[in-house]
């Protein structure tokens, strides 16, 4: 996987600062800086996107093992925070599952995979930053930032059109759904 290869060369960059920011002008413009995670989120989306994966609810693995290339909204998120931890995060994570984090989080209690949560915080949706992520129930995706008018963008795979699109624009209505984020370090 050439692209995982990419992946890992682009956060060992992040790490000694030779990255300065994640900018890309497609379809959109995203706006990050300095943000590692972001990095990762965009690769990955884009060697799901460029390898015709396809939206398919409850799949634990976006790797492409065995021609599997069945995506969705956890499981890509899931796959950017193994990427970003180095493999030590474990990838059968359902977006319930960081609804859970964000809640014991939120009432300061002990979340769950605490080796790696417990550096995480719960924040409002008032208060995003690029390479967060939002939560709702039934859905997780990273926010990949505002453009000069004032859209909100998401790297999504909750659906084949988001998966195919570079960013997703998020409605106002999606924006006051999600009631948690996690900011991760």
């Amino acid at each position: 996987m050439k692209n995982v290869i990419r992946i890992r060369t682009l956060v060992a960059l992040a790490v000694v600062g030779v990255i300065m920011s994640v900018t890309r002008i497609g379809n959109a413009v995203v706006l990050a800086d300095n943000d590692p995670f972001l990095g990762i989120a965009l690769e990955c989306h884009d060697y799901i996107r460029e390898n015709d994966f396809y939206y398919s609810k409850g799949v634990e693995l976006p790797l492409d093992r065995e021609g599997n290339k069945r995506v969705d909204c956890s499981s890509y998120v899931s796959w950017c925070l193994y990427e970003y931890t180095g493999g030590d995060f474990n990838l059968s994570r359902d977006s319930a599952w960081f609804m859970k984090v964000a809640k014991a989080l939120a009432n300061k209690q002990t979340p769950d995979m605490a080796d790696i949560t417990s550096e995480w915080k719960v924040i409002t949706n008032h208060e995003l930053e690029p390479g967060d992520i939002m939560c709702y129930n039934g859905h997780v995706h990273i926010y990949a930032g505002t453009d000069g008018d004032g859209r909100r963008y998401v790297y999504n795979a909750g659906g084949d059109e988001s998966i195919q699109d570079e960013v997703t624009i998020i409605s106002e209505g999606y924006f006051q759904k999600s009631k948690y984020a996690l900011r991760i370090p």
